[in-house]
Formats: structure tokens, sequence, C-alpha cells
């Protein structure tokens, strides 16, 4: 019976260490950040929504600047694109990516909005799948004369501790 109870005392110690493990080393990483930019003007539709929900206090997103949306001839759409790669056997949960904003920037929503906005449909929560990779979108309603980098913070969960990354845009 003896040597079961240390066999045993083994096996627990090693799967012990093994979590320890597996949750000291949780993390994903930021690969790549593209940014896109579209004149406003292409989507007066999505502009007048987004419009619309800002006066009405009703954005899903970020707003980051008070002072009311003017012409949509003077705005552009600009989408980061963050390519994350997740390095641990658990998934990540809860991922957000948050663009920090510059003098002219207007707002901020997720790609789910792009899409779903005319049909008021909540966005769903983005995970990153254990050893896999995820893109996750956010577009920025900025200023036609705002250049496009941008410090890009990106916070994801692993057992409900949070992992937090900043990463700048590239110049193009």
């Amino acid at each position: 019976m003896k040597p079961f109870a240390v066999i045993l005392l083994i096996l627990c110690i090693a799967a012990l260490a093994g979590m320890i493990w597996l949750f000291s080393s949780s993390s994903f990483e930021v690969v790549s950040v593209d940014c896109q930019a579209l004149d406003a003007s292409y989507r007066p539709d999505l502009f007048e929504q987004l419009k619309k929900q800002a006066d009405q206090d009703r954005l899903i997103g970020t707003v980051f600047s008070e002072e009311p949306l003017g012409d949509v001839s003077d705005y552009q759409f600009l989408t980061y694109r963050v390519l994350l790669k997740n390095n641990t056997l658990l998934p990540a949960r809860a991922v957000e990516v948050q663009v920090s904003p510059i003098p002219g920037d207007a707002l901020q929503f997720g790609t789910l909005l792009i899409s779903d906005m005319l049909y008021q449909e909540e966005p769903s929560e983005h995970q990153i799948r254990p050893l896999g990779t995820e893109e996750i979108s956010v577009t920025v309603l900025s200023k036609k004369e705002a250049h496009h980098v941008r410090s890009v913070s990106v916070t994801g969960y692993f057992w409900g501790n949070p992992v937090h990354i900043e990463k700048n845009s590239a110049a193009r």
C-alpha cells in the first residue's frame, strides 16, 4: 500500500506543477496591426447610424469626443486589423482591442457592428482558441486630416486573470 501512496503523491505533485506551469505561461501575442482607411462619404448610411446612436447615447463602442459629429465629408473610417496568437493550451476569453485616441478621433466601434449595426445586434465575445490565431478588427471614426498611427491595447483573460499588451500600429 505504501508504494501506491508514493506513486499517487508523485502524480499529484506532477499535476500541480503542470497546472502552475500552464497558469504562469498563459499569454498571447500581437502578431501584426494593419490599418485601412476609408472615406466616410463611401458609407453615409453607417456614418448617419453612428451619428444617431452617439447623439442618443446608444452607441455600442467608445465615444472619444463629446462634440457632435459634423458633415460626413469631414470624416474617415480607420479600420485596425489586429492579428493575435494564443501561445498556450488555454483559450483566451473576452479579448478586447482598444485604440488610443488622438485629437480628431470621434469614436470607436467593433467589427461586428459594421455588418450588424443596422439590425441593432449586440457584438459577441471574442475568444482565441488554444494555440490558435484570431483576427479582431476595430474601426475608429476620425477627422480626415488625422494620421492613422495609433497605440493599440489588447486585453484578454486566462482563467479570469487579465493579460494586457500594447502595440503601436506601423506607419506606412
